[in-house]
């Protein structure tokens, strides 16, 4: 995954992938 500040969150489906996870109830780390 891109540096979270560069990630263009309309397009990046790595990023909708940790939204629907945290919305699932899981925990989302990012390093």
């Amino acid at each position: 995954m891109d540096p979270i500040e560069e990630v263009d969150i309309a397009a990046d489906t790595t990023f909708v992938l940790m939204l629907e996870a945290q919305r699932r109830g899981h925990r989302v780390l990012t390093v």
